[in-house]
């Protein structure tokens, strides 16, 4: 057997890679990652698509005085990444429904939904099967009329200014559904009502000393401070980028659909995100949007008792929320239901009905499932959850008109 010797050895020890092979493997290395990265990327976008329209382009914006409204008779198509293709009509009187609304016949109880996004949603796949189990259970002829906007079209403020048209519908009741992102966005009217500027960053004057630093050394500190916002920049910009990509959508979609509920909380930050709304004290900024939704509501409440309609407003949860009172178990300072008897105070203060829909989400097992990971909506699923606590809520008594009907006695053998 051949043995090395110490000049073997020796010869080992002195071999070095060429010049040629030190550039050449970073780049090989930085080339592998980049045709990865453009791989994963191009399979998030086969499996991630969206359509080229979306129903706001069938709302158009009026002054402060009316608000936003649908085109009539408009017709479009929508698919957000995480959902199916679907056509939207918006009918003859402008909103998101294929029936035309018409005289309201004898014998007739017609509800007309307002709100954001999560009603839009809810009426477009619920505007059969809600009023048909309500009529069911009621054993009388239930109409909805869906006249939600989604967007800044349903914020509390923009319902307000159009509610005159919302009663010349000639409704028996005004089902008002609320959802987190409606307080928080109660005032707005426009998409940027609610941007606020970003904080400063305080630099040393330029020739003055910083923090008692000796004036020959200033020039210096701004250079490093102006070097360090640069950096800081250009991470924020990469880090908007990749969050913007096809491919974190795609990695969260899975992370969020298959992780557990406890697991899910504490990737999708909730206790940061939502703290101001679920804490069980609540900040100041919750306490200002509460303030201004209340400012709107008496003023809705106040039009609906004048025109002698009953108002009924509901609180949806979204997907975290609806996963921590589901699995049962928060932190101390966390309290799942204080919006929700909050907006109850509110409502009812003002003379109008408030049906609660919160605590039957600890019967559901895995209720965030019933929404689209990334996007927050509900689905499908989540939104036939959502109409089936609502016809429950609503037939329970909390609208004398629409308690369930006793069914006939069948003669004793």
């Amino acid at each position: 057997m051949a043995q090395r010797n110490a000049g073997d050895q020796g010869n080992l020890k002195e071999a070095k890679l060429p010049r040629r092979d030190l550039l050449l493997l970073p780049l090989l290395g930085l080339l592998t990652i980049g045709l990865l990265a453009a791989s994963t990327e191009l399979i998030a976008r086969r499996l991630f698509t969206e359509s080229s329209t979306r129903p706001d382009g069938c709302i158009e914006r009026h002054d402060l005085s009316t608000g936003w409204r649908g085109i009539p008779n408009c017709v479009t198509w929508d698919k957000g990444y995480e959902g199916e293709l679907t056509e939207v009509q918006f009918n003859g009187s402008g909103f998101r429904a294929e029936m035309e609304f018409g005289p309201k016949q004898p014998g007739t109880y017609r509800i007309v939904a307002v709100g954001s996004s999560f009603a839009t949603g809810l009426a477009a796949e619920s505007a059969i099967s809600l009023p048909a189990e309500l009529s069911r259970r009621t054993r009388r002829r239930v109409e909805l009329y869906n006249e939600a906007i989604e967007g800044w079209g349903g914020t509390p403020r923009n319902i307000a200014s159009r509610f005159n048209k919302v009663l010349s519908a000639q409704p028996d009741m005004v089902l008002w559904i609320l959802t987190m992102w409606d307080i928080r966005n109660a005032s707005g009217m426009w998409p940027n009502d609610e941007i606020l500027p970003n904080e400063s960053r305080k630099f040393p004057e330029k020739g003055a000393a910083a923090d008692g630093a000796p004036a020959a050394s200033s020039a210096v500190t701004g250079l490093r401070a102006k070097m360090k916002s640069i950096a800081n920049s250009s991470l924020d910009a990469t880090r908007e980028l990749w969050r913007d990509s096809r491919s974190y959508l795609m990695l969260t979609h899975f992370l969020y659909e298959f992780e557990g509920q406890s697991a899910y909380l504490k990737s999708s930050n909730l206790w940061h995100n939502d703290a101001q709304y679920l804490g069980a004290a609540p900040s100041e900024k919750r306490l200002r949007h509460l303030q201004e939704f209340e400012g709107y509501a008496a003023k809705i409440e106040a039009q609906a008792k004048a025109a002698n309609v009953p108002l009924v407003a509901v609180f949806l949860p979204n997907r975290q929320q609806a996963a921590v009172i589901s699995m049962g178990g928060w932190p101390a300072n966390v309290d799942p239901f204080s919006l929700d008897n909050e907006l109850r105070s509110i409502v009812v203060g003002h003379g109008g009905t408030y049906i609660d829909i919160l605590p039957s989400y600890r019967d559901i097992p895995n209720a965030e499932l019933g929404y689209f990971p990334v996007d927050g909506h509900p689905n499908p699923k989540g939104n036939s959850t959502i109409a089936g606590l609502l016809v429950k809520a609503l037939t329970s008594g909390a609208v004398p008109e629409l308690k369930t009907a006793a069914l006939p006695q069948l003669p004793a053998r």
